[in-house]
């Protein structure tokens, strides 16, 4: 146990300049040895006596081992103050669990005598080793330091400040191994009064001294006088008064270490000055700070908790090498490969997959050609585009048809089902001169894409078929000739012709009056009401319209399509969900603007990190736009168009490195963790095993979330078929996701950092960040029961990944789960679109097995731990 002759400010004088050693003779013990005390305890020998007790070691016979035994001074057992202050520290003590702390068990009473019980640690102080060897050792110094950093953290963790810290209240057990003892000063860091001096004057900072009162910086001062008595077996303040001691701190300035011993290592010496700085604000926040800025700790965590902001070279040089050993990474590679297989076998589980899709795009386009040939319109067009459509409509409609073994059979025999074909000819280039909006989750507007209504059909000659995965007409529209001469009268259309193309039996259909507008001009308008050949229980309304005995619009419309409300209803879900992203990404932009102003005026941020990300931003989106878009053999077009895809290039570029540079600084100073993987990827450290391990995670995270979109049965926001369309596409995601993963994550990670600022709680933040991402979600899907569970998931990996993993992991999540959920995924080697699938498939694989390899750090694929389970 630890000497116990130095006492509080009762007797300050004394107990500063006389300590008495640990194991010395006690006289006139009050107990002798084989006294048994409250029927358990049975007193082996007496240990120490000082101002605030006498400690004896005892046995617990009860439990069967050794205890120490703290008594009050006989004079002074009957002080209801001294009492109290027994119970506080059992107290607070109890509140301490730690290795380098000696435990308080409890307090007991025998004979009238108040005692506490706590453990016994068969060692010798550190007072009583310094008076005997004088100095330490620099690596046996530096290894006790991290012992008593490593307590005293776990104290001011709990709010705890010991108040008489000193070699005499630090036991060096038999292995060799520091533990803090004697708490009977200690307080609460909150309960602490200014005007208190509690503890022993030669170990007390300026503050103590001067009546402030204690605090945590308070701790870290006597921190670095034990710290430095150590390393030069001097006590630095020595005075034979309270006075004396002062005069003491205000005449002299710490020496450096290094002036009386010559192989102090400078990190130490430097450290140990820092803690004692007269100025709290000068000296490490706490213990652990302390612990973190010791040689061969992490500098990184040291400046976070000393307050400071680590330069982007500390956070990629941080001590956290990220290496998983052998039996986690393959377990996470393992789990991760079966992830994929489960989303792969599970594709199809989806219900608008269980309709059929036989036909590839090539097959699709020469039957389109087919029917407009047999329309009336053989002459093919100077320019065509095409591709595939999900009717979104229809699959509602079966959704709330009987059981899903009923609704996946409505999908597999009704026609046209949930995939549609759209092909479009025109005589002159078709040029997409407006950007397509896109919703702020599914990234920049898509530009000079060709789709179904874009361009508009306004050239006369310009024709527009859309067939069902099957190859049956299912909606036409041609514009038909600016002007027409006289002549023979115009000929009776072939109505039944075209009914036919479509499936119908004609003499199976009845007349029918129109009522929907057309989008072309027509002399000639019909309908019909009827099933189609094979369908009798499902009516369609049909209309068609001719110009001049030329076809030039046919439109099916099952029961599942309603008119328009004649009265706006209000905005939908999605609007709503769109103004809310809208809104929030101009609050997020405005606040940008102001911090990445005032970061760049203080000479704030990493600006090389920030351009780098900017140049990769604006390359992948040019990239993506470049697959995407549909181009023609007009030279100036193509110009306008390569202005327009370069502007959005550059306006995306610019707001990714806004966002980085006003929120990268506050990052590195509150949450460095979640850039050291980032930097180092900056930094070009492609093999670093901790971008392994997040890569690994991060895609890990995508697949379980993508796992979960499946089994829900949901559609995710803004699914596009376009991947089925063209490799192209595929191609196109590629260089896009990864883009939209880092600007999510700047994105998650600023909003998180501007909600943590305005609530002062970080379990708050996240939760708002949650719930932000959650509601979002729920009104983009259109708040369906079958959206709870992906959205919830969504919403959770956004705020699990980004805060346990960081930028590169939150990146690759989403990087993971754009390209699962856009990909026509199938195990099948004879379906038309296992080739795109199969290199998606195979893409994962080799990047999995990249990041299992870094993982390692190095170390063999089959380690011994692995081999010897």
């Amino acid at each position: 146990m630890p000497d116990h002759t130095d006492r509080g400010l009762d007797s300050a004088a004394d107990t500063a300049l006389a300590p008495a050693p640990s194991h010395a003779p006690v006289d006139a013990a009050r107990f002798t040895p084989g006294k048994l005390l409250a029927g358990r305890y049975r007193i082996i020998a007496p240990l120490g006596k000082g101002g605030m007790g006498e400690v004896y070691r005892a046995d617990d016979i009860r439990l069967g081992q050794p205890v120490a035994l703290k008594f009050l001074p006989a004079a002074l057992a009957s002080d209801s103050e001294r009492l109290e202050r027994l119970v506080d520290e059992v107290r607070i003590g109890r509140q301490i669990s730690h290795p380098n702390v000696c435990r308080l068990y409890d307090i007991a009473e025998g004979e009238g005598h108040h005692f506490l019980v706590m453990e016994y640690v068969d060692g010798e102080d550190l007072a009583s080793l310094l008076r005997r060897i004088g100095r330490l050792p620099g690596d046996k110094a530096l290894e006790i330091a991290r012992g008593l950093c490593a307590g005293l953290a776990a104290a001011h963790d709990k709010g705890v400040i010991h108040r008489d810290l000193k070699p005499a209240n630090v036991m060096i057990d038999g292995r060799g191994h520091a533990r803090i003892a004697d708490f009977g000063l200690a307080a609460l860091a909150i309960s602490v009064a200014g005007a208190d001096r509690s503890g022993t004057p030669s170990y007390m900072a300026p503050e103590q001294l001067s009546g402030e009162g204690a605090s945590l910086r308070s701790d870290v001062f006597a921190l670095g006088l034990v710290l430095r008595e150590m390393l030069t077996g001097e006590r630095m303040f020595e005075g034979k008064s309270l006075d004396a001691i002062r005069a003491l701190h205000a005449q002299s300035k710490p020496l450096g270490i290094s002036s009386s011993v010559k192989e102090v290592d400078p990190d130490m010496e430097r450290l140990v000055l820092k803690c004692l700085s007269r100025d709290p604000r000068d000296r490490p926040a706490s213990a652990r700070a302390v612990l973190a800025s010791l040689p061969g700790g992490d500098p990184l965590q040291a400046a976070v908790l000393a307050g400071e902001t680590p330069s982007p070279e500390m956070v990629a040089a941080a001590a956290k090498v990220g290496d998983l050993t052998t039996r986690a990474a393959w377990t996470c590679l393992i789990t991760a490969l079966l992830g994929l297989l489960a989303i792969t076998m599970m594709n199809g589980r989806a219900l608008f997959r269980q309709a059929p899709l036989p036909k590839p795009p090539e097959a699709l386009v020469d039957r389109a050609r087919d029917v407009l040939a047999r329309l009336g319109y053989p002459r093919p067009g100077a320019d065509s585009a095409h591709g595939f459509m999900l009717d979104s409509r229809f699959i509602e409609d079966v959704r709330k048809r009987g059981s899903r073994e009923a609704q996946a059979e409505i999908l597999r025999r009704t026609r046209p089902g949930p995939y549609l074909f759209y092909y479009r000819e025109s005589p002159r280039p078709l040029l997409s001169n407006s950007w397509s909006p896109a919703a702020p989750w599914e990234g920049p507007a898509r530009i000079g894409r060709v789709l179904v209504n874009e361009p508009a059909l306004l050239d006369p000659g310009m024709t527009r078929i859309v067939l069902d995965s099957r190859g049956r007409l299912v909606r036409f529209d041609a514009v038909p000739p600016a002007y027409r001469a006289e002549g023979a009268p115009a000929p009776e259309p072939d109505w039944p012709a075209v009914l036919t193309e479509a499936g119908f039996e004609p003499v199976s259909l009845r007349p029918g009056v129109s009522r929907w507008s057309l989008a072309v001009d027509a002399d000639r308008r019909a309908a019909w009401d009827g099933p189609l050949a094979g369908q009798p229980d499902v009516p369609f309304h049909i209309e068609a319209a001719a110009w001049h005995g030329a076809l030039v619009s046919f439109t099916m419309r099952g029961p599942w399509v309603q008119p328009p409300p004649a009265i706006d209803s209000g905005p939908s879900q999605v609007s709503v969900a769109l103004v809310m992203m809208v809104a929030l990404s101009l609050a997020v932009v405005a606040a940008a603007i102001v911090l990445a102003r005032r970061n760049l005026r203080l000479g704030r941020g990493d600006r090389r990190g920030a351009w780098r990300l900017a140049v990769f931003a604006f390359a992948s989106l040019i990239m993506a736009n470049l697959f995407q878009a549909d181009h023609t053999a007009l030279p100036v077009n193509e110009y306008n168009l390569l202005v327009q895809i370069v502007s959005q290039g550059i306006y995306w570029a610019l707001l990714v490195w806004l966002c980085y540079m006003a929120l990268e600084p506050a990052v590195r100073r509150r949450w460095p963790e979640t850039l050291i993987s980032w930097n180092r990827l900056l930094a070009g450290r492609f093999r670093d095993p901790l971008l392994g391990r997040d890569i690994l995670a991060g895609a890990t995270s995508g697949m379980a979330t993508a796992l979960v979109f499946q089994y829900s049965d949901s559609i995710p926001p803004g699914l596009t078929l376009s991947t089925l369309t063209s490799p192209r596409y595929v191609a196109y995601y590629f260089c896009l996701a990864p883009s939209l993963g880092v600007a999510w994550a700047v994105t998650q990670l600023f909003l998180l950092y501007l909600l943590q600022s305005l609530t002062r709680r970080t379990w708050l933040a996240r939760l708002l960040l949650f719930l932000c991402g959650l509601v979002t979600l729920l009104l983009a899907f259109g708040a369906t029961s079958a959206s709870i569970a992906p959205s919830a998931a969504l919403a959770i990996s956004v705020v699990a990944v980004l805060i346990r993993y960081g930028l590169v992991s939150f990146a690759m999540m989403w990087f993971t789960l754009q390209m699962l959920l856009r990909t026509p995924l199938t195990h099948d080697l004879s379906a038309w679109y296992a080739g795109p699938s199969f290199a998606v498939l195979g893409f994962f694989v080799v990047l999995l097995g990249f990041a299992f390899y870094n993982s390692l750090g190095g170390k063999p694929l089959f380690g011994k731990p692995l081999l010897e389970d």
